[in-house]
């Protein structure tokens, strides 16, 4: 399985940009890198800039019409020959195919991530003091899980940590210490499933070693709703 981009390292997030262009981002990144564009300059700008080369690019390239062995193929396709003559067939596609996709990979040095079945239709942008995007917060296909991954996160004072909260139907549930860096994945209690997108998310600042009682919950530092990914059509 693809391993989700880390939009905290630099170079990643610039691949990133240059996958999403293209449209090869895998369902899941897609959905953080879109959440992290919505609120960064920065990288609404590196996206402008990969469209712009990718166009140049494009522009540069001259137009090529088929060369005749292409329509034989495709008249063989209609009227199939004996399988020893249609191996060096195969055998020439195969080598202006893997030509063509060298040449692709040469000029953009990018590398296409395999498809994932699972995705996010939800997300949740957790923000620092500043309003800057700290943690993106994701909702899983089958609504058992959550999937965070770090953005910019706050510095904090020495044993104390960013607890990421969600309350359903006035209940307070406690999934889990927000990563520093990387992705972080936390467990929905069944109970609370059904109603995770329609959940308020909340985010406190506790002792690392704290009891995660909600009656005696930190200062909350942040708190909102998941928000349906633009295109998303699956509905929970």
């Amino acid at each position: 399985m693809h391993e989700s981009i880390d939009l905290t390292d630099p170079e990643q997030r610039n691949q990133a940009a240059a996958e999403y262009v293209l449209g090869t981002l895998s369902t899941r990144d897609k959905a953080a890198f879109e959440a992290l564009l919505a609120f960064s300059p920065d990288l609404q700008q590196e996206v402008s800039q990969w469209r712009e080369h990718l166009q140049t690019l494009n522009d540069s390239l001259p137009p090529i019409s088929p060369p005749r062995r292409i329509w034989q193929a495709i008249e063989q396709e209609i009227h199939p020959r004996r399988w020893f003559e249609s191996l060096k067939l195969w055998q020439l596609t195969t080598a202006v195919s893997f030509s063509f996709m060298l040449a692709l990979g040469s000029a953009l040095v990018l590398q296409k991530p395999a498809m994932e079945n699972s995705s996010a239709d939800y997300v949740y942008v957790v923000n620092s003091s500043e309003q800057k995007p700290a943690w993106l917060v994701n909702t899983s296909m089958d609504r058992s899980n959550v999937m965070v991954q770090t953005v910019q996160p706050p510095e904090l004072d020495s044993g104390l940590v960013c607890k990421l909260w969600l309350k359903v139907n006035g209940e307070y549930v406690m999934l889990g210490t927000l990563p520093h860096e990387g992705l972080g994945k936390y467990t929905v209690p069944s109970r609370y499933r059904q109603k995770l997108v329609q959940a308020e998310v909340l985010v406190s600042i506790e002792p690392m070693r704290g009891k995660d009682d909600p009656d005696n919950m930190g200062p909350v530092v942040d708190r909102g709703n998941f928000m349906p990914m633009e295109g998303s059509t699956r509905r929970f």
